[in-house]
């Protein structure tokens, strides 16, 4: 059996993001006929893992502090007889992949390349891959760079032409993970109900404000709380505009042609709300700590709406930029290179 192990965690802090891109990629090795094995510094991620068919495993460390795990990890990885590990998360070091390097061979998810680290293969899916000169640091290492190694969910593997409403009149909200700001609630408060048919809100699972959410919904018969799921493809392929945080989320939308609006929330979703700003796909409204993104959003949601158009053009320039097949294309260069 071809086996990979993934190092990733999941909680309070990070939310779901490398958690789900990484299933996205253990789907595809799993297509290939291989198997994929996760691992994680505590038991937090354990039941979605789990509940999608993978083992988990604990190591009973700190996620916020993984060079001490590296022993711990050295004994897992000949106890296992680990060949492959492949590692996503913002809490390394170049120490820890130096200490990792001479047990297995070591992938890394790199959004950002500040740091030039001891690995044999990088991936970096996001549309500014250009700007951070990648194929300058890494030519040794076997690149995955690029947005059509886009990691997304099987369920966005294919995708139907997006048919572009006229009408606005069903809008998605969604936030990610978390939404520590509370803008959720701050903008079903603020839209204009009476324009739009439905109003769909999906919480993510560490959202906390919940009961006056669902108090303000049960006065509007045109909005629809939804609780976490993994399955969002449908609600992003009915809606005629998405307002999302930045993340993949922005990535899986461009795979379904949906008009979209991003905002940001962290230091890391910049580069990418940035790029799509400015290559005309997804305009930007802002950042929850600092400006005005509820009144951001709805200005671009009138401008959205009297530029049907344009929205045409946008939907095929976002499904050609993404076809969905990137953790296809990541599964296979890691079984034919690593494994």
């Amino acid at each position: 059996m071809n086996r990979i192990y993934i190092r990733a965690d999941m909680n309070n802090v990070i939310a779901t993001g490398h958690i789900v891109r990484c299933m996205s990629i253990a789907g595809a090795v799993a297509y290939y006929g291989g198997e994929a094995v996760f691992i994680g510094a505590d038991s937090r991620a354990a039941d979605m893992v789990c509940s999608n068919g993978y083992r988990h495993i604990c190591l009973n460390t700190k996620w916020d502090d993984m060079e001490s795990e590296t022993q711990a990890l050295i004994k897992l990885i000949k106890k296992e007889k680990i060949r492959t590990l492949l590692i996503d998360s913002y809490m390394v070091t170049k120490y820890y992949f130096d200490v990792l390097k001479d047990y297995a061979n070591l992938i890394y998810i790199d959004d950002s390349a500040d740091e030039v680290y001891s690995v044999g293969g990088i991936i970096c899916y996001a549309g500014y891959y250009k700007k951070l000169g990648l194929d300058l640091k890494y030519d040794e290492s076997k690149l995955m760079a690029g947005p059509r190694y886009t990691p997304l969910r099987r369920e966005f593997w294919d995708n139907e032409k997006k048919d572009v409403n006229k009408n606005i009149n069903n809008i998605l909200i969604m936030s990610g993970g978390t939404d520590p700001y509370g803008f959720l609630l701050k903008l079903v408060n603020n839209l204009d109900l009476s324009k739009y048919n439905c109003v769909k809100v999906i919480c993510g699972r560490y959202y906390k404000d919940m009961e006056p959410l669902k108090s303000f919904a049960s006065m509007h018969d045109n909005i629809i709380i939804i609780n976490h799921t993994g399955r969002v493809k449908k609600y992003m392929a009915e809606a005629d505009v998405v307002i999302s945080a930045g993340g993949t989320t922005l990535y899986e939308l461009c795979a379904c042609g949906t008009p979209s609006i991003s905002y940001s929330m962290a230091d890391n979703q910049m580069p990418n709300v940035n790029q799509f700003n400015e290559d005309r796909l997804i305009p930007y409204a802002g950042d929850l700590r600092k400006d005005n993104v509820v009144f951001n959003v709805m200005t671009l949601l009138e401008s959205l709406c009297m530029r049907y158009e344009s929205r045409i053009v946008v939907s095929s320039r976002m499904q050609e930029l993404i076809d969905g097949r990137g953790a296809k294309r990541i599964a296979r260069e890691i079984l034919d290179k690593f494994i």
